[in-house]
């Protein structure tokens, strides 16, 4: 084989592997997907004519709090698995939760339109934390009540510490903590709204 031709064979040998590589699939991600949400259970009561009525505003998060899951493994590093996804974003399941608690089980009466108080809610966080100290899932919800002015403006936070190993014990502790989460926020929305 002259020189000339040795090139434009290896050349030829590259681009036939090339392109085997180009063809070639790898191996696709398997994503999981979860829910800290639990099962509906029990029959909703009406508030009593007495009770205090309220408007579910705003419930935002920022644009890093998606379906994707978030854990923090230090002070300042956060992550996010590849593999693990929520079903709905979490202010979806804040807002569902809070819905609940507010309407269902605590008394408020709804109010859709008109005058009266609102409650409006940005989720901070909502993640699970792994550090050496702790291993919980971690909650944190801004919150404010107002008319025509701030009745109150007040961060709650939850932490749930994760019992097992497993993922299932993660989300189970998440579910924990949006359960807490939204129970505190119920209380001081209660205090605040039937004070004289």
């Amino acid at each position: 084989m002259s020189r000339a031709r040795l090139p434009a064979a290896a050349a030829a040998l590259l681009a036939l592997a090339t392109s085997c590589a180009l063809f070639q699939r790898g191996k696709s991600l398997e994503v999981d997907h979860y829910t800290p949400e639990r099962p509906e259970i029990g029959v909703a009561r009406r508030p009593g004519d007495g009770a205090p009525s309220l408007r579910l505003g705003h419930v935002a998060s920022g644009p890093d709090l998606g379906e994707r899951i978030a854990y923090r493994d230090g002070v300042y590093r956060v992550g996010y698995y590849e593999g693990r996804r929520w079903t709905d974003r979490p202010e979806l399941y804040v807002r569902r939760t809070l819905a609940k608690a507010l309407f269902e089980e605590g008394g408020f009466r709804r109010a859709l339109s008109g005058e009266g108080p609102t409650l409006d809610v940005e989720v901070l966080s909502f993640e699970e934390v792994k550090s050496r100290a702790a291993h919980a899932a971690h909650i944190v919800l801004r919150i404010v009540v107002s008319i025509d002015r701030v009745l109150l403006e007040d961060t709650v936070e939850e932490y749930e510490p994760v019992v097992g190993g497993s993922f299932d014990d993660v989300v189970a502790a998440m579910a924990a903590a949006l359960d807490r989460t939204t129970m505190e926020v119920r209380r001081r929305v209660a205090t605040v709204l039937t004070r004289p």
